[in-house]
């Protein structure tokens, strides 16, 4: 069945089923402009970072700016756990959901198009990952942590000195692994 031949109704949620209506029905249904059938992945591939990155500056403005300013200033701990903060918010929002465009529900939000909306360069292809993994590690072992606060940590994410070339996101996460590894010898499972 398809709904959109009966014409549009603004009562009626988008279809789940994947469909391909006529060019003159597409500019009913609210939504993105949809890539069409056999585009170059590239080419969908720009269009869903498009979409992405129309929804994130829509519905985020004001912590778009911030963020954006963010990758202005230098790379401290306490900077990067900032940016990681809004990295890992867009990404529990939107990731796997579907790319609102106008004529299919092909596509999927992935981790991939929230970096690339947000120009991350994401040189090893870990970015995402360990920015959820030293945000669940700083709730344990940062300033006022669940298991314990590491006095390391702490220190890292106030300093605000920059050695040149330093990574101190790497350190920071570093150092959160060997208090989680530490924790873990010290309470065995029972």
């Amino acid at each position: 069945m398809n709904i959109l031949a009966a014409g549009p109704s603004r009562s009626q949620s988008p279809p789940s089923a994947i469909q391909t209506p006529s060019r003159s029905s597409v500019q009913h249904r609210k939504g993105y402009q949809s890539p069409c059938p056999g585009d170059e992945p590239e080419k969908v591939e720009s269009a869903i970072l498009k979409v992405v990155d129309n929804l994130i500056q829509k519905n985020e403005k004001d912590k778009w700016k911030v963020f954006f300013r963010l990758k202005g200033d230098p790379e401290t701990a306490s900077n990067m756990v900032a940016r990681y903060r809004f990295v890992q918010d867009l990404m529990d929002k939107h990731v796997g959901k579907v790319v609102p465009f106008k004529s299919t529900a092909d596509y999927i939000i992935e981790e991939k198009h929230i970096l690339g909306a947000l120009q991350i360069v994401d040189e090893d292809g870990r970015f995402a990952s360990n920015c959820t993994e030293t945000l669940e590690l700083l709730k344990l072992y940062g300033k006022d942590g669940e298991r314990s606060e590491d006095p390391e940590v702490v220190k890292l994410l106030e300093d605000q000195d920059l050695a040149y070339n330093a990574k101190p996101i790497k350190r920071l996460l570093r150092l959160l692994r060997g208090a989680d590894e530490k924790w873990i010898q010290e309470h065995p499972a029972s």
